[in-house]
């Protein structure tokens, strides 16, 4: 028991010993090189720190630089400003650290430190122009732009509104891609050619073929990329007789924005747009199919099918019947008298077949085969009796060729009403 008990307090020592290390390490440095730089103004210098984080600048001068090996922890963090901007700007060189030196003091409590009026003047420059840009900063940052989330039919696509990509201290990785898109989606720049590079303050379009939306759908424009954040840690050591310095820290920051666009797709149903035809089920279909599905049509063929005269699909047979004219025609036992229209079989018997001297019904044939009224038709057909001369000198054979004739003409009389009766 004694055992378990030993091990468990040695390791609980180990964590007490590494675990600060370990949490507090990317907020400690430790000064590992310190020369002088001269200012040439006599024998007065400035010290050039070196850290494990890079150089260092002085900030309270009226204290003693501390000595190498000091380890040093954070006093605070300067995100933005004219600090920032004179440490960003910094060189390696010992006549760039100078300058930068001079400007960090003259900037932070205007000291000046004795030096060349040449190298003062430079370090009043670098100071103006810190002061100028007292909003300075390097944070990375992705914005896209836009006013409307919901796209728009335009031809044979539906169109993004303008989207403007305005990203910041992005140096590498500036992408910008589709992700849940229809398929043939694409993003265009303001000509509609296809683009795939970018920069800050372009402009672009997202584009979706019509055909390829067919239920509401939402998908993301997605941009992303790579900055360095520069930001200045202000340290300190445990001696509080030591200077302050600043160090410049430059740290990866990957950011990224998205857009979610949104297609409410246009069904048409019987319609013509855009030089297409949208059939009776809201599909693309061909002129045939659009007119056979979408308009009316009367006694009119379209493709393989018939109109009758009520706009109706019909067989050929109907439509024939229906809608082409036909004088004196039997189709189908359908009768069709003298002017086209459909008739029964007697009026179609009487328009169109040849009768002479004939009576059908109450309807009269001359011997032309014209319809004429009774009297015209007995004038024509039924010939008034012969007149027969009485012979001055009577005698019995005059008068018995007389009484012969008679008869002979009451008998053809006959015979003629009774060849036309049996022509009704």
């Amino acid at each position: 028991m004694k055992k378990k008990f030993m091990i468990l307090m040695t390791i609980i020592l180990c964590l007490s010993i590494f675990l600060p290390a370990s949490v507090f390490a990317s907020n400690t440095t430790k000064l590992t090189k310190k020369t002088y730089i001269k200012t040439g103004s006599g024998s007065n210098v400035v010290a050039k720190f070196k850290t494990t984080k890079g150089y260092a600048y002085c900030i309270t001068p009226g204290k003693s630089g501390p000595p190498v090996g000091t380890k040093m922890h954070v006093k605070n963090t300067i995100k933005s400003g004219g600090l920032v901007y004179l440490l960003d700007k910094a060189g390696t060189s010992d006549s760039s650290f100078l300058i930068t030196q001079l400007a960090v003091w003259k900037y932070a409590n205007n000291f000046k430190k004795a030096s060349s009026s040449s190298n003062w003047s430079k370090a009043k420059k670098l100071v103006s122009q810190a002061k100028k840009n007292s909003n300075y900063s390097t944070t990375p940052s992705i914005k896209l732009s836009h006013d409307l989330t919901a796209m728009n039919e335009s031809g044979d696509y539906y169109k993004s509104v303008r989207i403007t990509l305005v990203a910041k201290n992005i140096k590498k990785d500036l992408t910008v891609k589709l992700d849940g898109a229809p398929s043939g989606s694409k993003i265009v720049d303001s000509n509609g050619n296809k683009k795939t590079s970018f920069k800050n303050g372009d402009i672009f379009y997202v584009y979706v073929p019509a055909n390829n939306v067919k239920n509401k759908v939402t998908f993301t424009v997605k941009a992303s990329g790579v900055g360095y954040e520069t930001y200045v840690e202000r340290y300190k050591s445990n001696n509080s007789k030591h200077q302050e310095l600043l160090v410049l820290h430059k740290e990866s920051k990957k950011v990224k924005d998205s857009l979610n666009l949104s297609i409410n797709p246009v069904v048409r149903k019987c319609a013509y747009y855009n030089g297409k035809y949208y059939g009776k089920d809201g599909r693309v279909v061909n002129k045939t199919t659009y007119e056979q599905e979408c308009q009316k049509h009367y006694c009119e063929k379209i493709g393989d099918k018939y109109y009758g005269k009520d706009g109706n699909v019909v067989d050929k047979t109907t439509f024939d019947k229906e809608c082409n004219k036909h004088v004196c025609e039997i189709i189908d036992g359908t009768y069709f008298g003298k002017d086209g229209r459909e008739v029964d079989s007697t009026t179609y018997d009487i328009e169109c077949n040849r009768h002479v001297c004939t009576i059908i019904g109450d309807t009269y044939f001359d011997k032309n085969g014209n319809i004429v009224d009774e009297a015209a038709y007995k004038a024509s057909c039924e010939p008034e009796p012969a007149v027969v001369p009485v012979p001055d000198t009577a005698d019995w054979n005059g008068l018995l060729y007389i009484l012969i004739g008679s008869l002979m003409i009451g008998t053809t009389v006959v015979t003629l009403n009774t060849l036309s009766k049996n022509k009704r």
